[in-house]
């Protein structure tokens, strides 16, 4: 891999423009190491999508079965944990040199933490939630100001206290010599530090990555749209109108939009690792100073 010299002091826009020639004069190797991970990724995110969809033929055998039904739906969730860990561990692996082995085995540990984390989040939000749909029920003024801001302090306070996992988890994904307990205690501290250049780094990266999103997601979320349309139909009794080729039509525009996907969550990896090369070495530089 071409890396020219990655670990140095770059602004939030160098870190995009650095992570964008990373990734143009390493098209070609990226891709023939990549394309594995990156296709089983497109595939788990297509059978997620597909066993989540309105589907009146999986309803009618899921009333019968549903054991199985939920098998299915646990399986595709585990099966895009792990396609997710993997080539998260193939990207940070370009970098690190370090064994497939040993990068899976930290890229598993920071899904597993990824995902703890969003339980607890959905929980906090099922509270609150909960608690503003018994406010409009009651139909009082005072709680539902009182939930809806409960509500936005408790986003805000989430993406705030996150933001600095983004350098304490990639540097423990980077270097091998980090602890577990080093990403909640001080490479967090040193996220804090550079809060600001970790949030205006990923958030030149959002508006970069918007318009490319909006193209390959379109249409999939146009035949999403027929699909749940004519099957919600069909579940409350009316004909199908769509063509019985919609279904396949489906599977192969989720697989290659997901796998287009891929690409742009390749790129974020590399966008981060950047932005974790520049604090790391200002920390260091600062260090010796």
């Amino acid at each position: 891999m071409k890396q020219d010299s990655v670990y140095k002091v770059r602004s939030a826009a160098a870190n995009i423009g650095a992570a964008i020639e990373f990734a143009s004069k390493n098209l070609p190797e990226m891709l023939k190491k990549l394309w594995l991970p990156m296709t089983v990724l497109a595939i788990a995110y297509t059978g997620l999508l597909v066993v989540n969809l309105p589907n009146k033929a999986l309803s009618d055998w899921g009333s019968t079965h549903p054991l199985a039904v939920l098998a299915m739906i646990s399986c595709s969730q585990l099966l895009t944990a792990l396609a997710t860990a993997w080539l998260m561990a193939a990207v940070f692996r370009l970098f690190n040199g370090n064994t497939m082995k040993r990068n899976l085995l930290r890229a598993l540990v920071v899904v597993v933490l990824c995902t703890a984390f969003a339980l607890i989040s959905s929980f906090a939000y099922g509270f609150a939630s909960a608690h503003l749909t018994m406010a409009m029920q009651e139909q009082s003024t005072t709680a539902i100001a009182i939930a809806s801001i409960s509500i936005l302090l408790l986003t805000v306070a989430i993406a705030v206290f996150t933001l600095p996992f983004l350098f304490s988890f990639t540097k423990y994904l980077a270097d091998h010599t980090t602890r577990t307990k080093a990403v909640f205690s001080h490479d967090y501290a040193k996220g804090w530090r550079h809060w600001g250049q970790i949030f205006v780094t990923m958030l030149l990266a959002v508006l970069v990555l918007i318009p490319i999103l909006i193209i390959l997601l379109t249409p999939l979320f146009i035949i999403n749209m027929a699909q749940a349309a004519n099957q919600l139909g069909m579940l409350n009794g009316d004909p199908s109108g769509a063509p019985s080729y919609l279904m396949w039509l489906l599977v192969a525009t989720s697989f290659l939009s997901f796998l287009l996907l891929a690409s742009t969550l390749v790129w974020t990896f590399i966008v981060e690792y950047h932005l974790y090369a520049s604090i790391d070495t200002f920390e260091k530089q600062k260090a010796k100073a």
